[in-house]
């Protein structure tokens, strides 16, 4: 059969088909009003809703375009379908081959040249160049530009270009441009240049370019440039350049550049913000984390960067090539610059540049050039070591040993090359040995007080 005699052979099933189906629909029933209740007492025990028309159906179905096509599109397909064109039927239950494919619902194996088009739910495998099920899809979609599921999606999209479902995903999505999550994901993304999730995820990002989850995250995150989740994160986040976490923290962070823990989101939060810890410590790291949360910008676990920051209490250990910031610390932190804690300190500080703790120290300082503190338990060592500046209520106990030692009041040592403390019970070894408090204030390599 040559090509002119199947063009005009589908014609004429069209033409016969659709006819048929009109003829069906003007039938007028000769039964009486009982027999009639009989009937529909018979369907509806057999199961069948008496408000709809009987479905047709075929074995197989060959379409040009709709209307050309056999059966006509008010038909299932149980079997195989082949559209040349395109073919548009109600359900399809087998295989659905053609340059362009629409159905109500897929149960089965769907390939297109060009587009698949499911306006309701897809079982099974699609593979084109896009991909679009209105409502829900399980099993597989493989795409060469984009898969679409406006519903939820339960096992793996693959596409050159993107993936989108606006409902929960649950399973693997990878392509090159995006992959987009607009409900919950449970599962596996991997991408080139972005992943995002508007909901919550569960499971494993990986990016070249960045890993957006706007909710909660509890799994893995990894991007050669950026990581972050908008709730709390649970589990571990590695980045070339950014980690961020606006909520709570509870694992590892590791990046290159910065990890940041935040109470509030910043519209623009970069080096400037960190400039400006160094005018005022206090100030520039609100600025940059936001307002100490109790709900919020906490971290529980570790960080290692260049610059870590925590906008409310660190439980653990920042490791930092440059620069640690927190709010409460507890644990350690370590730097290869400079570290600062802008509430309390139950723990250890250890740096080359310097260490400052605003609140009160119970632990360790340790600095080449400087340590700062509110009240201090613990020990001090720097080149200068202060403890309590102008803070005439507090009293530090412990020791400090530098080549300048300052305490507002302490209890205890101070072993240095200048000695300086308005009240102390204790001992200084020194060059000078300054205690104001006591009846000779001034003493050449030891002085030494009683009472405070």
């Amino acid at each position: 059969m040559n090509t002119r005699s199947l063009l005009l052979l589908l014609l004429t099933i069209s033409i016969i088909n659709n006819s048929a189906l009109s003829a069906n629909e003007n039938i007028t029933s000769p039964m009486n009003d009982h027999e009639s209740e009989n009937i529909v007492t018979i369907k509806n025990i057999s199961g069948n809703n008496s408000n709809e028309k009987k479905r047709n159906w075929s074995l197989a179905g060959i379409s040009l375009f709709e209307p050309v096509q056999y059966p006509n599109a008010e038909s299932d397909i149980y079997g195989m379908r082949i559209n040349i064109l395109y073919g548009l039927h109600r359900d399809i239950y087998g295989f659905d081959l053609g340059l362009v494919n629409k159905a109500d619902n897929v149960y089965g194996f769907q390939t297109g040249l060009f587009y698949n088009d499911v306006s309701s739910n897809m079982s099974g495998f699609q593979i084109s160049i896009v991909n679009n099920v209105e409502g829900s899809t399980y099993i597989m979609q493989t795409a060469l530009y984009s898969n679409t599921v406006k519903g939820s999606m339960g096992g793996i999209q693959t596409a050159l270009m993107k993936n989108i479902v606006d409902g929960t995903m649950s399973g693997i999505e990878t392509a090159i441009l995006l992959n987009s999550v607009r409900g919950n994901m449970y599962g596996m993304q991997t991408v080139f240049v972005s992943n995002k999730v508007s909901g919550n995820a569960a499971g494993f990002q990986f990016a070249i370019s960045e890993n957006a989850v706007s909710g909660n995250m509890y799994g893995f995150q990894t991007a050669a440039a950026f990581n972050g989740t908008g709730g709390t994160m649970a589990g571990f986040q590695t980045a070339f350049m950014l980690n961020g976490v606006h909520g709570n923290m509870y694992g590892f962070q590791t990046a290159i550049g910065c990890n940041f823990v935040v109470s509030e989101k910043k519209q623009s939060a970069g080096f400037g913000d960190i400039y400006n810890i160094y005018t005022d410590q206090a100030k520039g790291i609100h600025s940059l984390l936001g307002e100490k949360n109790a709900d919020k910008g906490n971290m529980y676990g570790m960080q290692l960067s260049i610059i870590n920051g925590v906008a409310g209490s660190m439980n653990g250990i920042q490791g930092a090539l440059f620069y640690n910031a927190s709010g409460n610390m507890n644990g350690i932190q370590i730097a290869g610059f400079y570290n600062y804690t802008s509430e309390d300190l139950n723990g250890f500080q250890i740096s080359l540049a310097g260490n400052n703790t605003t609140g009160n120290v119970i632990g360790m300082q340790g600095s080449l050039f400087a340590n700062y503190s509110g009240e201090m338990t613990g020990l001090q060592i720097a080149c200068l070591n202060m403890q309590s500046f102008n803070n005439q209520e507090s009293v530090s106990r412990g020791i400090q040993f530098g080549i300048i030692n300052y305490s507002e009041a302490i209890e205890g040592v101070q072993i240095g090359l200048i000695n300086w403390s308005k009240r102390m019970a204790g001992v200084q070894i020194g060059l000078i040995n300054i205690i104001q408090n006591n009846p000779v204030p001034v003493m050449v390599l030891v002085n030494f007080s009683s009472r405070l």
